[in-house]
């Protein structure tokens, strides 16, 4: 038809003097708008020609003609017979499925004008196409058929892609026709694109690349907060996980990896998985959100809308594992992902510092998301920037998610700190507390005893001995009253309340002991603190348990020596042993309580200033066996060091 009407033309402008008398006519200058119109109205689509100059060549409009097939019927032999097709309209930047029911065939010749290239990859870019059926015309009149798309196993498609791919063979210098049938209960851009083997694996190589960093990133990310969890036990870690995952699984079924890696054998789940793993990475990140954000008011108004988002997420997960996904799901998950955004916002202008890396998240999740659905909806140009931009977008959310959670992992270790700072504060004061009551109680025993030898030497008529034993006894009790408050005092003046007690104990019964105290040379006693009230204890010990009820000789020697940064002290008697003293029926509880008392500072002592202390009580024995006194060791760090 179209070569009849050209010929016609040709025939009716042959003469140009007839076609200028002609052009007078108005009947004339009608039958060559006619012929025109029909020129263009049923001028055929172009083919496709392949030269060595070009790598890959998109199925454009110029180059295709379509027909919808309604009632999903129509068989190859149907339309090539019939040959219903009409040309897509110019208006249409790209050819889609208007209708979600209806089945659409493509119909366009390829000339093969290369070299030496017979084999070629048609491939559909749009990866969730439920059925493509590939037919091309073999020398005998027949077809090959060819099938793939989302409703067919994975292992059945010609290359193991994640994109719909067929192998096109294409003799050099030979037209060949293709027919295309294509049926998607999503809306897709119908455009098949004609690659060189060449160009498919150089573009498909570095996409995958890329997907593999991605997908390495998200796992690293989900097995490094999996490990904190399991650490730290922090409950909103494992629902970062759980979104993570969700999320993961969501992007996977959005550009078909999931497919060809995770249920390639259940292409049935294609219909569902996408909004079954949206719904659910929402429900975890509405968790999230909660315990992250810290709402745990139960009747606070915002916790009910949470429950109530998640209570909606929870049945429409249900409903999804039954229908396909739909657009309203899709709209319902991005208003509760902005209300989780929202919710960040408010908390952050709250006072939550840590919830300002959670705002910044979601700011990067919905700039990319943005993209990605300008350049869906055909308004931003197609690339591998902006066909992934969600991707680039949810890596840069859970980079910022992870130092959301970073930050409040240190705020809380700050707040633990501060109230662990607090409680040694208070325990310190408390036991300062406890040295000065110990210290209070070592005390009464003997100054009881010492009254009643001052009453003693008045009522004996021993005044001059009564006087001296008064003005020891008063300087001992200023010394008392002057350390009473404090936790060290210098060694010196540790010494001098020492020799001041051993003198008063030596007068009261009357010089029956001798004692001595040796102090090495090197000691510096006026530059080195030491625990006051540490030593008097184990001396009254000695005296009172040991040395009373023997017979004989009876002494006391103290010795305070330094090696390195310990002071060590030896408080030896010869009196009648720890066994034979315990066997006494009357023993004074009050000296025992004191000596107990001392074990209690000492571990006060190193546990309150970090001072390292030893105590050892070591029984002596004569060369014959027999119990031949007591020596206490007493090792403690220099206070000031």
């Amino acid at each position: 038809m179209t070569e009849y009407l050209f010929l016609s033309a040709i025939m009716f402008f042959r003469k140009p003097f007839s076609f200028f008398i002609q052009l007078r006519s108005l009947k004339s200058i009608w039958t060559i708008t006619c012929i025109l119109v029909c020129l263009y109205s049923y001028a055929v689509p172009k083919p496709i020609i392949l030269t060595d100059a070009k790598k890959e060549y998109y199925v454009v409009r110029q180059y295709a003609e379509f027909y919808e097939d309604s009632l999903r019927n129509k068989t190859i032999n149907d339309v090539a017979k019939k040959h219903p097709f009409k040309k897509i309209s110019d208006n249409d930047a790209d050819f889609t499925n208007t209708n979600l029911t209806s089945a659409y065939w493509l119909n366009f010749s390829v000339i093969n004008h290369t070299t030496d290239l017979t084999d070629f990859i048609i491939e559909m870019y749009d990866y969730d196409i439920n059925e493509v059926d590939l037919y091309i015309k073999d020398k005998k009149g027949g077809y090959i058929e060819k099938k793939s798309g989302q409703d067919f196993p994975f292992h059945s498609r010609d290359f193991a892609h994640k994109n719909i791919c067929f192998k096109l063979s294409i003799p050099l210098d030979d037209t060949t026709e293709v027919y295309m049938r294509l049926y998607s209960n999503t809306i897709n851009v119908f455009e098949p694109v004609i690659k060189t083997h060449e160009q498919f694996y150089a573009y498909s190589l570095m996409e995958y690349v890329l997907l593999g960093l991605f997908y390495g990133f998200m796992m690293l990310i989900i097995l490094y907060n999996f490990i904190s969890f399991l650490i730290l036990r922090v409950r909103h870690y494992l629902y970062y996980i759980m979104y993570a995952s969700a999320m993961l699984i969501f992007l996977m079924s959005k550009n078909g990896t999931g497919f060809q890696y995770l249920w390639p054998f259940y292409p049935k789940l294609n219909n569902h998985i996408d909004s079954l793993s949206l719904t659910t990475s929402t429900v975890f990140l509405s968790l999230f959100t909660m315990d992250f954000l810290k709402i745990k008011n139960a009747k606070s108004s915002l916790y009910k809308v949470f429950q109530f988002i998640i209570l909606l997420e929870l049945t429409a997960i249900l409903i999804h594992s039954i229908y396909p996904s739909t657009t309203l799901c899709t709209i319902l998950n991005i208003l509760f992902i902005q209300i989780c955004f929202w919710v960040g916002v408010n908390r952050y202008n709250n006072g939550l510092t840590s919830a300002k890396w959670f705002v910044w998240a979601f700011i990067f999740l919905n700039l990319f998301f943005l993209i990605f659905w300008l350049e869906y909806m055909n308004w931003l140009p197609s690339s591998i920037f902006t066909v992934y931009a969600l991707n680039i977008g949810v890596i840069i959310q859970f980079i910022f998610l992870s130092l959301s959670i970073t930050e409040s992992i240190k705020n809380l270790e700050r707040e633990k700190q501060k109230a662990t700072l607090d409680l040694v504060t208070a325990t310190e004061k408390n036991k300062s507390m406890r040295l000065v009551e110990l210290k209070k109680q070592m005390n009464p025993h003997f100054i009881f005893n010492a009254l009643n030898s001052i009453l003693e030497r008045i009522l004996t008529d021993k005044k001059e001995q009564a006087v001296d034993f008064l003005m020891r006894f008063s300087k001992l009790i200023r010394k008392t009253l002057n350390f009473s408050d404090q936790v060290f005092i210098l060694l010196s003046d540790e010494i001098e309340f020492i020799e001041n007690y051993l003198s008063l104990e030596q007068m009261r019964l009357g010089n029956s002991f001798h004692y001595t105290i040796d102090v090495a040379d090197e000691l510096q006693t006026e530059e080195i603190e030491f625990p006051s009230f540490i030593l008097q204890p184990f001396i009254e010990n000695a005296i009172w348990h040991g040395l009373l009820t023997k017979n004989g000789d009876k002494y006391i020697h103290v010795t305070i020596s330094q090696k390195k940064n310990e002071l060590h002290v030896q408080i030896t008697d010869n009196g009648i042993g720890r066994k034979a003293a315990g066997e006494q029926k009357e023993i004074d509880k009050h000296s025992s309580r004191g000596i107990s008392l001392v074990h209690e500072r000492l571990s006060l002592i190193e546990l309150t200033y970090k001072l390292k202390t030893e105590l050892t009580i070591n029984d002596l024995y004569n060369e014959s066996g027999a119990a031949a006194g007591t020596m206490v060791h007493i090792k403690i760090q220099h206070a000031h060091e």
